[in-house]
């Protein structure tokens, strides 16, 4: 029983994962939308993904979206706006503020030091 149970949860958590790393740029991404999907509660999903994680779900989607915007900084010339807008924040003044609390710089800060 613990090794069905051990085999649907890893499943589960790559179903789950997967599908948040496919789309993490979709602004509509949230725990609700996620429950739908796979048919759990929302608490449950909250859970799930903190337990297998070790972050809270925002924490996760921010740190992947976070990563993208970084590498495209670095890799691309597209416009900054173009970039955050691209992986799923509407609000870019916001998304400049929580990127700057979080790497410590502004993102055109952070690309000028990344050429």
């Amino acid at each position: 029983v613990d090794d069905k149970k051990e085999s649907h949860n890893d499943k589960l958590r790559n179903d789950i994962l997967d599908y948040i790393r496919d789309n993490y740029n979709n602004y509509e991404l949230s725990l609700e939308s996620l429950a739908l999907k796979f048919q759990l509660s929302i608490s449950y999903v909250s859970r799930f993904i903190k337990g297998q994680t070790g972050v809270t779900f925002t924490q996760y989607l921010q740190d992947l979206r976070m990563e993208d915007v970084k590498r495209q900084l670095k890799e691309t010339d597209k416009s900054i706006k173009d970039i955050v807008v691209q992986v799923g924040y509407l609000d870019v003044a916001n998304f400049t503020r929580k990127f700057k609390k979080v790497v410590g710089v502004t993102p055109g800060q952070y690309r000028n030091l990344n050429r």
